[in-house]
């Protein structure tokens, strides 16, 4: 997923691999999952802090190991 490099000449593009279906669709995908995790996380969090739930460190802790996890996906991709 390069969208470009710099050589010596100036920045090169991709233009060809950035307009590839997958190169779009996985882009897309990315973008919705990281929206989707947001919303979550407040909706969770807005929760948490009025008191309706209550997190354990447990849950902290597995929050933050996925997203590691996630983080180490999106770059190794």
């Amino acid at each position: 997923m390069d969208l470009f490099f710099v050589s010596y000449s100036g920045p090169v593009f991709l233009w060809e691999e950035n307009l590839a279906i997958r190169t779009v669709v996985v882009h897309i995908i990315c973008a919705l999952l990281s929206a989707l995790s947001y919303k979550l996380f407040a909706y969770i969090r807005k929760d948490a802090v009025k008191g309706r739930i209550v997190l354990s460190d447990k849950v902290l802790v597995i929050c933050s190991i996925a997203l590691v996890f996630s983080i180490v996906f999106t770059i190794s991709h």
